[in-house]
């Protein structure tokens, strides 16, 4: 029996194909780590989950819906996770993140209350009053808070 499966690893190891697979040895391969898709389209990575939403609602209507699915809108920690969001991000879409001015300091500030780290990115645009913090594949830009856009949910594990 060991004999049997032993050539039969050979065979499909010497045939040519493509696949996503990197083998060490002549009879081990590990799989490559892939994104975990959980139900619903959420895009799994590093502990976290992510829902990219394409109907259009407003800063304020897109995080109570969150809220209905356990989550909460995007708050981007590190250059790693902007750079993962933005690649999963189709040219021309903008979505909402947990970002918003706050009065009276007018700071951009997280869902959390702590404050934009102006090292991972600038907010492109002009700072109003009732502004929020739209990602696109490329930037943020501020948004009218009561404007219409997609928004991006996000799940702590």
């Amino acid at each position: 029996m060991f004999g049997q499966t032993q050539n039969t690893e050979r065979s499909i190891m010497q045939k040519p194909r493509k696949h996503p697979y990197h083998c060490q040895h002549k009879w081990t391969c590990k799989v490559k780590p892939r994104l975990n898709l959980w139900p619903n389209n959420w895009l799994q990575k590093k502990g976290k989950w992510y829902h990219f939403l394409k109907t259009f609602k407003s800063w304020t209507d897109s995080q109570k819906s969150c809220l209905i699915m356990k989550s909460h809108l995007l708050m981007i920690q590190d250059k790693a996770e902007l750079d993962f969001i933005q690649s999963n991000i189709q040219d021309g879409i903008y979505f909402w993140i947990g970002l918003n001015i706050t009065h009276p300091q007018k700071t951009w500030t997280w869902l959390d209350g702590t404050p934009l780290n102006l090292q991972l990115f600038q907010v492109l645009g002009q700072v109003e009053d009732n502004s929020c913090a739209v990602i696109t594949n490329k930037d943020v830009f501020t948004e009218k808070c009561c404007n219409q856009s997609s928004w991006i949910c996000q799940h702590d594990c």
